[in-house]
């Protein structure tokens, strides 16, 4: 009997946004070119360009960093981020 894969699915902005997150997560940054490369090996039918597109849509509205090398733009999170997501600092009033 004949198996069919899933059908293939052209990535759209939460699929970049998603897979974006995960990479800067676990690697600490991420380019285009990684978040393209990981929505391929998903399954994902992913142009540099629209990725490219998505990802300084995502950073604006996400506050994340980006710095360009002169190559590739490298994206991470602000450090406002990790500040806000660390539930072990401890309290400090005036009072």
């Amino acid at each position: 009997m004949r198996q069919f894969k899933s059908p293939i699915k052209l990535a759209n902005k939460s699929d970049v946004q998603f897979a974006a997150t995960h990479l800067i997560k676990t690697h600490g940054a991420t380019t285009t070119l990684e978040v393209k490369n990981r929505l391929r090996s998903n399954g994902f039918i992913a142009f540099q360009n629209d990725v490219s597109i998505f990802m300084k849509i995502i950073a604006a509205e996400q506050g994340w960093e980006q710095e360009c090398n002169g190559r590739f733009r490298i994206y991470s999170f602000s450090d406002d981020y990790y500040f806000s997501k660390n539930a072990n600092i401890a309290a400090f009033s005036l009072n």
